[in-house]
């Protein structure tokens, strides 16, 4: 039987561990990678593949953050310590259709690296319902869709078991494709939905379409920055505020569907607070030129309020339109991740599940890793890695090593009476990893928060350097 050696505290990795990074390729085969930093020929440089990090010398200059391909002449050799031979391999110039590429993959960053905070959504969402003068344009079906949803994100620390937080991993929002696409493969007659419609993203997107049906979406922000209008823009506007008799929830949907969200904030506090200064000459213009509108009507006052009340009701929505959208982008880029990783077709879950804990929500994210593959199902080896930051524990990352019924734990965390709080209470975990029928190797903690992504030291002849 193999022991698994307890998880030490973060150190400077052997150059052994090659072979477990290149276990998976092939002579022949192209590895994508990234140059980390500048480096002259036969200098040393950091290359990231994936989620690891290679020190090597470089037979051409590279620039920092310069794309590279690594061609795979020969495979290591365990038995003598010979590394595995990477040939570099840069081309000389683009076609339009590599560059095509290259753009639609600086997108598919951009888009992977927004990380919207499910409890976000939940405190919104909790915070929309009860707000009587938004629920009141609610259909009654989105509203209960809303309460459903905080009811699949929520899981009460209370009351949590391990066939709970099963049901949560499966309804997270990661699997709804491979729902539908085994719900297409069956009977008519068999088909049961009701697994989907507990799933998360299957939900959001529900929600999405209604939300969408009740009022317009505003211009959408890029990664949340501030989006200028252009001068035509502004020219709508001013002729939709200055037309006589005009009606709040009309006017409205036009504001939102022209203005970015920011801006339409920015209104909507100008009007409730007129002595405030406008941010800019066109926004000043426009409300200036709709309270000349509002004061040419029978009752101007009446008027102004029905319009900043319409104006709250669907921001309301739009911002809880906005925050489902953003937690759909996260879904999604949970999704794609995984395929980020080059020459590794081993098992790889990223998911957030939104914990309450009286009155707080607050995130936890999972990362579940297969770290060998076998044939013998016995001698494959999981990591599951828990991140979080509570207010009163700050950051807090857990790695549980399994390999059989062995399991090895380290906390690391970046505050002393962290450090005594956890310690407090490693008999209560130790006692839940031996009830499951676990071995436990080990437990420990380090006060320290663990760099990432790993540095593999020493191998200063994995590259060619004739290439």
């Amino acid at each position: 039987m193999i022991n698994i050696p307890p998880i030490k505290s973060p150190q400077a990795l052997k150059t052994e561990v090659i072979a477990d990074v290149s276990k998976t390729w092939k002579v022949g085969q192209i590895l994508n990678a990234t140059s980390t930093q500048q480096g002259k020929p036969q200098s040393s440089v950091l290359l990231q593949m994936g989620n690891t990090l290679i020190q090597a010398k470089t037979p051409v200059a590279l620039a920092e953050g310069q794309t590279v391909q690594l061609l795979v002449k020969s495979l290591g050799d365990t038995r003598t310590q010979q590394l595995p031979l990477l040939k570099l391999i840069i081309p000389e110039h683009k076609t339009t259709s590599e560059q095509t590429q290259q753009v639609a993959s600086n997108k598919l960053r951009e888009f992977i690296s927004v990380q919207q905070s499910f409890s976000l959504l939940s405190k919104n969402t909790e915070a929309t319902l009860q707000r009587p003068t938004v629920t009141q344009i609610m259909p009654q079906p989105l509203q209960n869709a809303l309460q459903k949803l905080q009811h699949s994100l929520h899981i009460n620390t209370g009351e949590l078991n391990a066939r709970q937080l099963k049901q949560k991993l499966l309804d997270s929002g990661l699997f709804l494709e491979n729902k539908l696409a085994r719900v297409a493969s069956e009977p008519a007659q068999q088909r049961a939905p009701s697994h989907i419609l507990s799933d998360v993203k299957f939900q959001l997107l529900a929600i999405r379409q209604q939300l969408s049906e009740l009022t317009p979406m505003p211009a959408k922000l890029a990664s949340q920055s501030r989006q200028t209008m252009g001068a035509d823009q502004w020219l709508q506007l001013q002729s939709l505020v200055s037309q006589p008799g005009i009606k709040p929830l009309p006017l409205v949907q036009q504001l939102l569907t022209l203005m970015p969200l920011n801006t339409a904030q920015q209104f909507l506090s100008l009007l409730t607070t007129p002595s405030q200064q406008a941010v800019n000459e066109e926004l000043s213009q426009l409300l200036n030129q709709l309270q000349q509108s509002i004061q040419s009507q029978p009752r101007p006052q009446q008027s102004l309020q029905a319009l900043i009340e319409t104006l709250q009701q669907r921001i309301a929505l739009a911002e809880l339109g906005q925050q489902v959208d953003m937690a759909l982008s996260k879904l999604t880029s949970l999704q794609l991740q995984p395929l980020s990783r080059e020459a590794d077709s081993l098992v790889l879950l990223l998911f957030s599940l939104v914990f309450k804990d009286a009155h707080e929500h607050f995130d936890i994210q999972f990362r579940i890793q297969q770290e060998s593959e076998s044939d013998d199902e016995e001698s494959e080896r999981w990591t599951a890695t828990l991140s979080f930051n509570f207010k009163t524990l700050g950051q807090v990352q857990a790695r549980i090593h399994l390999m059989q019924q062995r399991v090895s734990t380290v906390f690391f965390t970046e505050r002393q009476e962290t450090v005594n709080h956890i310690e407090q209470h490693l008999p209560l975990l130790r006692q839940g990893f031996e009830n499951a029928g676990l071995d436990v190797v080990s437990i420990d903690i380090s006060q320290k928060m663990p760099e990432a992504p790993p540095v593999i030291a020493g191998a200063q002849h994995l590259l060619d350097e004739k290439a």
